[in-house]
């Protein structure tokens, strides 16, 4: 797991950004696989190679809610998502990211320099068990 070694328990998950250019979804860019950790994003989600390309941050939003909603059900709950701080307040603002910060779930609000930086082009999830299902 080299670099990822806090995944090796199974509670642990990077998704990927999912990216969009006006109302299109670049899937080229969504489906870069292991690429997609080379991206880059400035702190308003832009690509570095092409600013018309954005981060989807309501799409992000709405995820996060999912995975809050399906972890309740199964015992479960998000102990903490790392994100490019830069890119919280763009998260946040969204309709979805309105009802995403109603949930108080814990999103690291300071990083290192060097962790902060490799999370713009993921968001990292971290799992823990309740004790309940």
């Amino acid at each position: 797991m080299l670099i990822h070694w806090t995944h090796q328990n199974g509670t642990s998950v990077d998704f990927m950004v999912p990216l969009i250019k006006g109302d299109n979804h670049q899937s080229w860019l969504n489906k870069a696989g292991l690429f997609h950790y080379l991206l880059q994003f400035n702190e308003d989600g832009q690509f570095s190679l092409g600013h018309k390309t954005v981060i989807d941050f309501e799409t992000i939003a709405k995820h996060i809610i999912a995975l809050d909603d399906a972890a309740n059900q199964h015992g479960m709950r998000i102990r903490k998502i790392l994100l490019n701080t830069n890119l919280h307040d763009e998260l946040f603002a969204t309709p979805s990211g309105k009802l995403l910060a109603e949930r108080h779930l814990n999103f690291i609000p300071r990083l290192s320099n060097l962790v902060n930086n490799v999370h713009d082009d993921h968001y990292h999830v971290d799992f823990e068990f309740t004790g309940s299902e």
